[in-house]
């Protein structure tokens, strides 16, 4: 019964991006043909701490370092990416390894390995992610510097033979704003790899999705740095955002709203989505997908 009139509208983009299914499934597949185990994570597959738990439970180990292979084990590179360093001394130690790094990772990898001495890479990401560590670990550029903002673009001196690559999850907007910056202050900057198409689409739909609600979740990890990029994208827009991992961490609040938005973030499995979803028809809320034109939403 929807007798106050409250809806849930779903993002029109939510939820696992297909490499992240594929990242998923290809360790699926190396529990279930390696069952004597051990068979081991170097860092997060995804960013949810759901999917680690699940895994956990069938017995994978997570690794912070190379140097925790245990012996015969089979080891995957999540989709994040490595270090050089880390992945040849995976390969060392590990009797199998199966990489799973995303290809737009490895697009901004290969690119940054290109650059020669005379460039400086301007890498536009979050300093400490696994995915900047990778990239910059791989960078033949003379000097490689890491931005987050366009204020920290305003700041910085002029170099030589500008390049800038940018992070696959980097917040959308702000990248155009670093873009504008950049190519004021260092003419002839070339700009290579931007955000990539899924989470641009998952920025654009959320952005939809907060003009016409007055509060968004977001469900996804709060380490996870395209969930927390949907939060911003829907701040812009003018709608609250509230980050989580599970139902219960929903504020009441929420619940006593009438218009309430509902995305994920690429590495958020179906089935946190679904129990949120489950929770807010539980509290008498109709749900509908975003793109429900306006007289079907006053149905019912």
């Amino acid at each position: 019964m929807n007798a106050d009139g409250k809806i849930l509208y779903l993002a029109s983009v939510r939820g696992f991006c297909p490499w992240a299914r594929s990242a998923l499934a290809a360790l699926d597949k190396l529990v279930s043909e390696y069952p004597e185990g051990p068979v081991c994570v170097l860092h997060e597959l995804v960013h949810n701490r759901l999917v680690t738990e699940n895994f956990e439970r069938r017995g994978v180990r997570f690794l912070s370092s190379p140097e925790e292979i245990p012996e015969s084990a089979s080891l995957l590179i999540g989709a994040h990416g490595v270090t050089p360093e880390q992945e040849r001394e995976a390969r060392r130690c590990a009797v199998r390894v199966v990489d799973t790094t995303c290809p737009q990772v490895r697009e901004r990898q290969k690119t940054a390995s290109a650059l020669e001495r005379k460039d400086t890479l301007i890498l536009i990401g979050y300093p400490g992610h696994a995915e900047v560590a990778g990239i910059i670990a791989r960078s033949g550029a003379g000097r490689n510097i890491v931005i987050s903002s366009a204020e920290e673009a305003e700041r910085l001196e002029h170099v030589a033979n500008p390049v800038a690559i940018t992070q696959t999850t980097f917040d959308g907007a702000e990248l155009e704003r670093c873009r504008a910056v950049l190519a004021g202050r260092l003419p002839g900057i070339r700009f290579c790899c931007g955000v990539c198409r899924a989470s641009r689409e998952r920025q654009r739909s959320v952005g939809e999705l907060a003009r016409r609600v007055e509060a968004v979740v977001v469900a996804g990890a709060h380490h996870s740095s395209n969930a927390r990029r949907l939060c911003a994208a829907a701040e812009r827009c003018g709608a609250r955002a509230v980050l989580t991992e599970r139902s219960a961490e929903i504020p009441p609040e929420i619940f006593a709203l009438r218009r309430v938005g509902l995305t994920a973030g690429a590495s958020t499995p179906d089935e946190e989505v679904n129990a949120i979803v489950t929770a807010f028809a539980a509290a008498s809320f109709r749900i509908a997908e975003c793109g429900t034109a306006p007289e079907a939403e006053a149905e019912g």
